[in-house]
């Protein structure tokens, strides 16, 4: 049975979530402006990322907390690239833009991804996860593993560029 308690930080978060995909509809309806479109899946990471990060803050067991965890680095390792594309086709960056080089802006992305969702068997992302004593609403506080780095440099190498 799954035990939930939906404090204030959770019930944000999932309002983020919600918005998010709503923000995300109403983009994808514009399909024809490819700009939008492209904001579109940048906002559907955020909100899949906002969705799952609420959900791991409401439920008790710190096995669902680790899974629900796992599921959200989907949102998170997926939106810049979009952000990326979208803001070198909003500025008219057309010709750097090519199937090749898209397709090597997610090569990283799920591979981190991969390694989150089967860290149980290397923990190369997370070493372990500990529940402090003081934590409110029985918050998991993730250890980093060594690969959990190469993660954020890829996230903040996209902000860089844009």
């Amino acid at each position: 049975m799954i035990t939930w308690n939906f404090n204030p930080y959770a019930i944000a978060l999932l309002c983020t979530g919600f918005l998010s995909l709503t923000l995300s509809i109403q983009l994808f309806l514009r399909w024809a402006n490819r700009e939008c479109v492209l904001l579109g899946f940048a906002v559907l990471m955020i909100a899949e990322w906002s969705f799952f990060v609420g959900l791991e803050s409401a439920v008790q067991q710190n096995s669902i907390k680790v899974l629900f965890s796992q599921f959200s680095y989907f949102g998170v390792f997926n939106c810049l690239p979009f952000v990326l594309l979208f803001v070198l086709y909003f500025f008219d960056f057309k010709t750097h833009i090519h199937p090749g080089k898209i397709f090597l802006l997610w090569v990283l992305p799920n591979i981190i991804f991969l390694l989150a969702a089967t860290n149980n068997y290397h923990h190369l992302i997370w070493s372990e996860y500990v529940t402090p004593s003081d934590a409110p609403y029985n918050t998991l506080v993730y250890h980093r593993g060594p690969l959990y780095w190469l993660g954020v440099i890829y996230n903040y190498s996209i902000c860089m560029v844009i």
